[in-house]
Protein backbone atom coordinates (compact mmCIF):
# COMPACT_ATOMS: atom_id res chain seq x y z
CA UNK A 1 0.00 0.00 0.00
CA UNK A 2 1.28 3.44 -1.16
CA UNK A 3 0.79 6.03 1.33
CA UNK A 4 0.05 9.53 -0.13
CA UNK A 5 0.76 11.66 2.89
CA UNK A 6 3.97 13.28 1.82
CA UNK A 7 6.28 11.21 4.89
CA UNK A 8 3.67 11.36 7.78
CA UNK A 9 2.67 8.13 9.27
CA UNK A 10 -0.82 7.50 9.14
CA UNK A 11 -1.55 7.62 12.39
CA UNK A 12 0.03 10.01 15.05
CA UNK A 13 -0.44 10.20 19.07
CA UNK A 14 -1.12 13.76 19.91
CA UNK A 15 -0.80 14.14 23.33
CA UNK A 16 -2.95 17.33 25.33
CA UNK A 17 -1.52 18.38 28.19
CA UNK A 18 -1.21 20.75 31.22
CA UNK A 19 2.57 21.30 30.87
CA UNK A 20 3.72 20.61 27.57
CA UNK A 21 7.27 21.82 28.23
CA UNK A 22 7.10 19.33 31.50
CA UNK A 23 5.92 16.36 28.86
CA UNK A 24 8.53 16.54 26.62
CA UNK A 25 11.28 16.68 29.07
CA UNK A 26 9.42 13.41 30.59
CA UNK A 27 9.55 12.40 27.27
CA UNK A 28 13.26 13.13 26.59
CA UNK A 29 14.14 11.65 30.40
CA UNK A 30 12.26 8.73 30.21
CA UNK A 31 12.52 6.90 26.41
CA UNK A 32 15.43 8.94 25.15
CA UNK A 33 13.30 11.34 22.73
CA UNK A 34 14.01 14.16 20.82
CA UNK A 35 12.05 17.62 21.08
CA UNK A 36 12.07 18.24 16.50
CA UNK A 37 9.70 21.14 16.27
CA UNK A 38 7.99 23.67 18.84
CA UNK A 39 5.81 26.47 17.42
CA UNK A 40 4.03 28.55 20.63
CA UNK A 41 1.18 30.38 21.18
CA UNK A 42 1.55 34.33 20.03
CA UNK A 43 1.84 35.60 23.81
CA UNK A 44 4.91 32.62 23.80
CA UNK A 45 3.61 31.22 27.49
CA UNK A 46 1.84 27.75 25.81
CA UNK A 47 2.87 25.20 23.43
CA UNK A 48 0.99 25.59 20.48
CA UNK A 49 2.31 22.21 18.70
CA UNK A 50 5.44 20.36 19.36
CA UNK A 51 6.82 17.29 17.27
CA UNK A 52 9.18 14.50 19.79
CA UNK A 53 10.55 11.91 17.97
CA UNK A 54 10.93 8.23 20.22
CA UNK A 55 12.80 6.21 17.91
CA UNK A 56 11.15 5.88 14.54
CA UNK A 57 7.65 7.75 15.49
CA UNK A 58 6.38 10.76 16.32
CA UNK A 59 4.61 12.04 18.86
CA UNK A 60 2.80 15.79 18.40
CA UNK A 61 1.81 17.26 21.95
CA UNK A 62 0.51 21.12 23.30
CA UNK A 63 -0.51 22.61 25.85
CA UNK A 64 -3.96 21.76 26.91
CA UNK A 65 -6.63 25.35 26.30
CA UNK A 66 -10.13 26.22 27.03
CA UNK A 67 -10.51 24.91 23.41
CA UNK A 68 -8.81 21.56 23.71
CA UNK A 69 -8.58 20.33 27.47
CA UNK A 70 -5.85 17.77 28.49
CA UNK A 71 -7.25 14.42 27.77
CA UNK A 72 -5.23 10.72 28.85
CA UNK A 73 -3.68 8.75 25.78
CA UNK A 74 -3.01 4.98 26.04
CA UNK A 75 0.30 4.31 24.06
CA UNK A 76 2.44 0.81 23.43
CA UNK A 77 5.64 1.98 22.99
CA UNK A 78 8.63 -0.52 22.09
CA UNK A 79 11.71 0.49 23.63
CA UNK A 80 15.49 -1.42 23.42
CA UNK A 81 15.31 -1.74 27.58
CA UNK A 82 12.16 -2.41 29.05
CA UNK A 83 13.58 -2.38 32.73
CA UNK A 84 15.88 0.94 31.89
CA UNK A 85 12.70 2.48 30.02
CA UNK A 86 10.59 1.60 33.15
CA UNK A 87 12.98 2.93 35.77
CA UNK A 88 13.78 5.94 34.36
CA UNK A 89 9.76 7.05 34.19
CA UNK A 90 9.46 6.42 37.35
CA UNK A 91 12.03 8.36 38.39
CA UNK A 92 10.61 11.16 36.23
CA UNK A 93 7.63 10.69 38.16
CA UNK A 94 5.44 7.78 36.50
CA UNK A 95 3.65 5.68 38.62
CA UNK A 96 3.97 2.00 38.32
CA UNK A 97 1.14 -0.12 36.76
CA UNK A 98 2.64 -3.47 36.63
CA UNK A 99 6.72 -3.71 36.51
CA UNK A 100 8.52 -5.57 34.26
CA UNK A 101 7.76 -9.01 33.29
CA UNK A 102 8.15 -11.42 30.57
CA UNK A 103 4.81 -11.58 29.01
CA UNK A 104 3.74 -15.26 26.97
CA UNK A 105 2.96 -13.47 23.93
CA UNK A 106 6.57 -12.69 23.73
CA UNK A 107 7.64 -9.75 25.09
CA UNK A 108 9.39 -8.14 27.65
CA UNK A 109 6.44 -5.51 29.28
CA UNK A 110 5.92 -3.15 32.14
CA UNK A 111 3.31 -0.22 32.17
CA UNK A 112 3.49 2.87 34.00
CA UNK A 113 1.11 6.23 33.98
CA UNK A 114 2.99 9.57 33.23
CA UNK A 115 2.55 12.43 35.66
CA UNK A 116 -0.02 13.68 33.05
CA UNK A 117 -2.52 10.98 33.04
CA UNK A 118 -1.13 8.60 30.13
CA UNK A 119 -0.69 5.35 30.30
CA UNK A 120 2.25 3.77 28.56
CA UNK A 121 3.02 0.50 27.86
CA UNK A 122 6.43 -0.50 27.76
CA UNK A 123 7.90 -3.39 25.45
CA UNK A 124 10.58 -5.11 24.22
CA UNK A 125 10.51 -8.60 21.98
CA UNK A 126 12.04 -11.51 23.63
CA UNK A 127 13.00 -13.15 20.19
CA UNK A 128 12.46 -12.84 16.71
CA UNK A 129 8.81 -11.48 15.60
CA UNK A 130 7.25 -14.31 13.92
CA UNK A 131 4.47 -13.02 10.71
Amino acid sequence: MKLTNDGFPSVRPYCIVEGGEHFIAFLVRSFDAEEMKRHLTPSGDKIMHAEIRIGDSLIAASDASEACQQAPNTIHLYVRDTDDCYRRALEAGARSLNPPADKEYGERSAGIVDPFGNTWFLATPLGPRSE
